[in-house]
């Protein structure tokens, strides 16, 4: 106790214990340090003895009575690593006695049920007047806070596509499962995936009319799939244009742009042509970005622009880390558009 400012001291255990527990040791770590530190192993011994210690964290745990500072010290690896793996095993570390005596167990139930009821963990700190690392303390003693955190995570995600498509209905009566996939692709896929059965009880499907020939009301995948390869030939043709800045090629955003998405997907295994042109140019990240470098280069190299950092970035649209991992790529197409690199340039140094 801090002699002669009681108030003090009721008030940091109150309110900032773990700072007064790091700045004044307890009774018990002075007395640990009069005996003297512990003979430490080398640290080279202890990750040999445990290369693999994520398996054996289990045993390890047991073996040191769950005292994760001990089982830290024993194998040479952070707490912080430690306690991250443990909940990712859903393993039960207990809190230690004098934790759970400092909390009450009144108060630490009130801290269990606010993280159940998935109150973000920052307000949970403010709330009980705690930090992340204790309240990562308390996960970690009850594995249900994070299924529980999952679960309402989960349902959340659910009621929000349900509300969207609600809302979808609500300013579109007439609106179909189609509608839907037209304005809300994302949500029509979880639909699909995830809760099939409250979409087809809500959402009604569109009824197919009836005309006074059925053949010649019939659909024609075949020419439909022909009418729709010519339209995404054009479409990526315009989009790899090098007259405007690139925008990245995706099947989505090809078949939104020729106004066939919803048609697509409900009869994509019927469009041979279309699928294959999708696949074949369809961008991934990392081409795309090969793409925007050669681009903004050319641009440079046209307006008589010397290549550097700073002006590369605003061009390409880059982070200055992408750009060096690129470094590369940019001074093999400014030899070969023949563009100026800057001697100062962070490209032209080795």
């Amino acid at each position: 106790m801090l002699a002669g400012v009681w108030f003090v001291n009721r008030y940091m255990l109150k309110h900032d214990t773990e700072w007064l527990d790091q700045t004044l040791p307890s009774q018990q770590q002075l007395s640990r340090a009069a005996l003297g530190p512990p003979l430490p192993f080398p640290l080279e011994l202890r990750i040999d003895r445990h290369p693999d210690w994520r398996t054996q964290l289990p045993e390890l745990f047991a073996a040191h009575s769950f005292e994760l500072a001990a089982v830290a010290s024993r194998i040479g690896i952070s707490q912080e690593m430690i306690l991250a793996e443990a909940l990712k095993q859903h393993l039960r570390v207990p809190l230690s006695n004098r934790a759970a005596m400092r909390f009450g167990q009144e108060k630490l139930e009130s801290i269990r049920s606010d993280l159940c009821a998935d109150i973000p963990k920052y307000k949970v700190a403010k709330k009980h007047g705690i930090g992340q690392w204790t309240i990562r303390l308390i996960e970690l003693d009850t594995p249900r806070i994070r299924d529980t955190r999952k679960g309402t995570a989960d349902t959340k995600i659910r009621n929000a596509h349900r509300q969207r498509v609600l809302d979808l209905i609500a300013s579109d009566p007439n609106a179909s499962r189609s509608t839907l996939m037209e304005r809300a692709s994302g949500t029509y896929q979880y639909m699909l995936e995830q809760d099939r059965k409250w979409f087809e009880k809500t959402v009604r499907q569109r009824s197919r009319g009836r005309g006074s020939s059925p053949r010649g009301n019939r659909f024609d995948r075949g020419q439909f799939d022909s009418e729709l390869a010519e339209k995404v030939t054009q479409i990526m043709r315009e989009l790899k244009s090098t007259s405007h800045r690139p925008v990245r090629i995706t099947k989505h955003g090809v078949l939104r742009r020729a106004g066939c998405l919803a048609k697509y997907m409900q009869f994509s295994s019927d469009l041979p042509k279309t699928q294959a042109l999708l696949n074949e140019h369809a961008e991934t990240m990392a081409a795309y970005r090969v793409r925007k470098i050669r681009w903004a280069i050319a641009e440079l190299a046209r307006s008589g622009q010397a290549i550097v950092g700073e002006t590369l970035r605003r061009k390409a649209g880059l982070s200055n880390t992408l750009l060096q991992e690129y470094k590369q790529l940019v001074l093999e197409t400014a030899q070969e558009l023949r563009a100026n690199v800057a001697p100062s340039s962070v490209f032209a140094r080795e």
